[in-house]
């Protein structure tokens, strides 16, 4: 679906009730290296999506905003998250 979207800027699907297989349906394969804003809180994520968010974040180098709160990502494994933030 994003691939239709390569020019996005800022994509905020706060308070959206977005899921796992919804976020996945949208970020999978994504191919866009333009977002400088994602706000993905306030919905139902689980760690489950935590290695597409790694995705994004890495194809992205000009995101300067990412949220992620209120969500339900606590049981993920968050080492490469760290990595691709400290490597932004």
């Amino acid at each position: 679906m994003m691939q239709k979207f390569k020019n996005l800027e800022i994509m905020c699907f706060d308070h959206c009730d977005v899921t796992d297989d919804i976020f996945m349906t949208i970020f999978s394969g994504m191919h866009n290296t333009n977002l400088r804003f994602l706000n993905l809180s306030w919905n139902q994520l689980s760690g489950a999506c935590m290695p597409l968010i790694v995705d994004c974040l890495v194809q992205n180098q000009s995101m300067t905003k990412l949220t992620l709160h209120h969500n339900h990502l606590g049981g993920a494994d968050m080492t490469k998250f760290a990595a691709a933030i400290m490597n932004h």
